[in-house]
């Protein structure tokens, strides 16, 4: 097998996985932010619902460190 078609078959597969767990990332830390932001009583719910607004902290971060992944990986 040719190492450059090699080289470029990693990095696709890089390239998705990132992608893929930005998508995955996203979607996880909305789901767990939307029970917090969405009632008018924000600032009680989320002293009461602390870890889960800590995972869903968590869980962008990995989102912004997927998507510099992507970017990268493309070029």
């Amino acid at each position: 097998m040719n190492t450059l078609i090699g080289a470029n078959r990693i990095n696709a597969v890089a390239t998705g996985i990132c992608f893929m767990a930005a998508a995955v990332t996203s979607i996880a830390g909305k789901l767990l932010y939307a029970p917090v932001l969405a009632n008018p009583d924000y600032l009680t719910v989320g002293v009461v619902e602390v870890n889960q607004v800590i995972l869903g902290a968590v869980f962008e971060l990995a989102l912004v460190i997927s998507a510099i992944g992507t970017g990268m990986r493309v070029f």
